[in-house]
Formats: C-alpha cells, structure tokens, sequence
C-alpha cells in the first residue's frame, strides 16, 4: 500500500495542480475574450473565478478518468503516455457536458469556458507531467529499482532504451547475465541467473526485466515460474526488432496452452487508407498558407545565389513502384553532379563514406549557401506539399526512393512500396543522415507493416522536434 501512495502521489500532485493552473487560465481567456469585443456572451454569468474553483467534481472525473487510462498505476513512455492523457481529457470534456446540460447548469455556468479549460488540459497535462517526470528523475523521486536479467545484446539494447525513456522513472540497480559473454557495464553484476531470488529479496524489488531470445523458451518460462511469487511486475523484453508487433493482438488456445500472435497489415483496409489519404489532404491544406511566404523568399535567395530554376524536380518510386515527380528547392549547382565525381575521385574516405550512407555528412561541394541552410532546416522538402495534395506523396511515409536505388532495396522492396512515400518518417525522427542507407531500408519496412494513424501522429511530432534541434541533419 505503501508503494501505490508513494508512486501514485507525485503523480496525483502534478494533475491537479495543471487542473486548476489551466482553470484559471480559461477564466483569464474569458474575461480577455469578454473586455475585447465589450460584450458577455451567453451562458456566461460573470460569476467569480472562486465559483469556479469550488466545482471540484470537474477535477474528480478528470482524476477517474486517469486512474481508468492507467496513468497513475503504470509507467508508460512519453508517446504512449500523450495517447492515454488525450483520451481522459476528450472522456471528461463529454461526461462534464453531458453532467451540465442535464443537471441544467448551462444559464449559471460558461460552456465557453470549459471549453478553454479542456483545451488548456490537451496542452498542459502532457508537458506538464513530462516536465515534472524529468525534474523527479533529477531528485531522485519516483524512481522504481529494478533489475535486467538477460543476454549481453537484450541488457545493452534495454539500457539504452530506459535511458532515453527517463520519464518512466525506472532505475537500473544492476543486471543478470545470462550467457557467458562478458558484460561492461557501468552498472554492478549482481550475480547469476541461480542467484534470481536472492537477489531479488536482497534488494526488495517489485519488478524486474527479462530481456531473452526467442530460441530458449525454455530457460524463459523456468525464469519466470521461479520469480513471480516474489514480485509484482515482471516486464518480458523478447527479441522482437524487426517483427511487426505495433499492430499485433494476442489472443489464447486453453486446450494447447497456445497463445497467437495476430499481425495485421492495416494499410490493406480501404477505409484507413482513405484515413491517412485524408489526414494528409487537411494537414497539407492547413500548412500551404502558413509556409507559402517562407516559399517566396526561399525562391527568391535561391535564383539570387545561383544560376538554375527554383525548384529540383526528380523521378522517384512511388507506391507500388510507379514512377513519380518530387518537387523540392533546388539546394545544388547546375553542374552538381561534375563537382561531385570530381570530389568522390579525390577522396577515398569520402568515397566509402557515399557508398554506406548515400550520403556526404561533411562538406559536399554539390550544395550552395542557401542549399545547405534549407537542407539543415529541412525546408527544401517545403514543395512536396504540392506532391501530397496531388496524392503521389503522404506527409508521413517510407523516404522517396530514387529510381537507381531499386536493386540496393532488395528484399525489402516490395515492402516498403506498398505505402506512398512521405515527407517525414521514421527514418526522419531515428537518425536521419547519420543512419546508413540499410539502415533506412529496415525503419522504412518496420514503418509499413506497423502503420498505424496514432504512429503517423508521434512521426509528425517528433518531426518537429527533430527539426528544430537539427538532429542529423547536413
């Protein structure tokens, strides 16, 4: 019970104080809006800030709604986390609707303003909690000890998660090898797989992590079998790169103790590919105006700097191999492709270089001032709108393969060409120019297979994180 208190409480505190945080700000939105046009507007009473504070039931359902999304209970990575928020702000928005126009509070209450409120949550509560995680990881509060018990590869692989996962408050106290590879790690080898239960009751754990392959099965279910009267949570890490478990359901057979793992491959529904085909219609038509005066100027340094048209207009694989034209600024000199087989013959690093990444990640002489500014800000993609409204591109997809590239593809090229391809991606938020070209091919092929509308989401968000901080980007 203890434990419950003191993980759920830190939690608790960060959810009410954005709930009446965001309150007040829809109150001040209110009355902003109010003194603006010097009118009240209906169902607005101009009852104090204080009435408001005192509807303490709005707050209550906000917190049920997050105990029944889990949020209080489990630990979830910050994406995973964002999905479930949304869903108790959107669930509370209608339950208190539904509340005020039954119980007819509407003549005594804004509707208007809750409408702010629950826009201020959808913003707040998220980067509310992930900024309250990350200032917890740095106090040592919320912080749940766990060990990993595995392979080398499954132990380094998951440490390196959990790092870049922070805000799910696990901390690694030591690990457990499987294997007889060495493990150099900065973290104490606590003992050996015989040694599980002692280890665990030495250092009171609630849960630990089991991170091993497939092919022993056997050592995994003894494992597991000879650990769980000890502990509450035991997280199994199977050695699943590569297969597509994004969109997969699990489902169970008594009679042979069988459980199935049912892989879908959604992009071969019509409806959700006409879900995504509208997604990207409403993202682009929104975005055009707002990006079309960057455009202008863009075009304007380009034809100043350098002789050449505008626009860098190439043949690229699109869905199911057809051949497509993709627009982008043209970020190069006329005379490119003599520049670089000139560069490519002088310098045989640079020349390997190109052959692993299809890539120059240093100086590449091909490209102008204004080019390598747009490039390293990813505004040269900026006319591949015009491929989305055209339906040739998505705004989320595998990269725009060039026609050359075909037989490099290999194995995964019918694959990857069964989505159109995007103007970001996986590819874009995991490394960009600094991922080799198989590299590429693997995200692109995982991306496809796992397609989901809430993965397109995360791509785009990250996507502007990513930009913004010029992640691999040359």
């Amino acid at each position: 019970m203890f434990n419950i208190i003191k993980n759920v409480s830190p939690l608790l505190m960060i959810d009410i104080i954005t709930f009446y945080i965001s309150l007040y700000l829809s109150y001040i939105t209110r009355i902003s809006i109010d003194s603006l046009f010097g009118v009240k507007f209906p169902g607005f009473t101009g009852a104090g800030l204080g009435s408001y504070f005192h509807m303490w039931w709005i707050l209550v359902v906000f917190i049920l709604f997050m105990f029944e999304e889990g949020l209080y209970t489990k630990r979830y990575y910050f994406w995973e986390e964002l999905g479930k928020i949304w869903r108790a702000v959107i669930y509370t928005l209608f339950v208190v609707f539904a509340i005020v126009s039954l119980g007819k509070f509407s003549p005594r209450i804004s509707r208007l303003l809750f409408i702010y409120l629950f826009t201020y949550l959808f913003i707040l509560s998220p980067l509310f909690r992930y900024l309250g995680k990350t200032l917890f990881h740095k106090m040592d509060i919320w912080q749940e000890p766990v060990i990993i018990i595995g392979n080398k590869r499954g132990i380094e692989r998951l440490i390196d998660t959990l790092h870049k996962e922070k805000t799910m408050g696990y901390k690694v106290s030591g690990v457990v090898g499987t294997d007889e590879q060495p493990l150099d790690l900065k973290y104490p080898i606590l003992g050996n797989i015989d040694e599980v239960r002692d280890i665990i009751l030495k250092n009171k754990l609630n849960t630990v992590f089991i991170s091993l392959p497939f092919d022993i099965q056997d050592k995994l279910g003894s494992l597991i079998n000879n650990v769980t009267p000890l502990l509450s949570n035991i997280i199994v890490v199977p050695d699943t790169f590569g297969l597509p478990l994004f969109n997969s359901e699990v489902s169970y057979l008594l009679s042979g103790s069988l459980f199935l793992i049912h892989i879908k491959n959604k992009l071969s529904s019509p409806w959700r590919r006409a879900v995504k085909r509208l997604f990207d219609l409403v993202f682009a038509i929104i975005l055009l105006p707002i990006v079309l005066p960057i455009m202008l100027i863009i075009a304007i340094l380009i034809k100043i700097e350098s002789k050449g048209p505008v626009f860098y207009i190439h043949k690229r694989m699109g869905q199911n191999g057809k051949e497509i034209l993709v627009y982008k600024f043209r970020s190069m000199y006329q005379d490119a492709d003599k520049r670089f087989n000139e560069f490519l013959e002088s310098d045989p690093v640079i020349k390997k270089e190109w052959e692993e990444y299809k890539k120059i990640r240093g100086r590449d002489p091909r490209v102008t001032r204004i080019g390598k500014f747009i490039r390293r800000w990813s505004l040269d993609e900026l006319p591949q709108l015009i491929n989305v409204i055209m339906g040739n591109m998505s705004i989320v997809g595998p990269r725009p393969y060039l026609l050359r590239e075909k037989e490099d593809i290999g194995e995964y090229f019918d694959i990857i060409l069964l989505a159109k391809p995007g103007i970001t991606g996986l590819w874009q938020i995991s490394g960009r120019n600094a991922l080799t070209f198989k590299d590429r091919l693997k995200l692109d092929a995982w991306y496809v297979i796992n397609w989901s509308f809430w993965l397109d989401i995360i791509i785009v968000l990250k996507t502007i994180t990513v930009v913004l901080l010029r992640k691999g980007a040359y």
